[in-house]
């Protein structure tokens, strides 16, 4: 992914599928947010589904432990997450 300004002061988000025109940079902002937040959340997802086969192939003595570390840092992401919306939404609004 690249960014770059034209005259008009728009940005460009080029992205492998092509090219995204956003107005502001707040609007490239909550772009990349969203895009981190999908990721996560699916990170997350495919990690809760290995665990999850491990368990069913027998393997489930640390399993328990696993799911809550997991779960733990799944909380503490989204805690950040909800920090980083508000400090922005404060800069935004300044």
């Amino acid at each position: 992914m690249d960014t770059e300004r034209d005259r008009r002061g728009e940005i460009h988000v080029i992205l492998l599928d092509g090219v995204l025109k956003v107005n502001t940079l707040t609007e490239f902002s909550l772009f990349f947010i969203k895009q981190v937040i999908e990721r996560a959340e699916l990170l997350f997802s495919e990690v809760l589904n290995a665990i999850s086969q491990i368990a069913e192939k027998g393997f489930r003595r640390r399993i328990g432990e696993l799911e809550e570390v997991l779960q733990k840092e799944k909380a503490e992401f989204e805690v950040k997450i909800c920090y980083i919306m508000k400090e922005y939404l404060k800069l935004s609004d300044a």
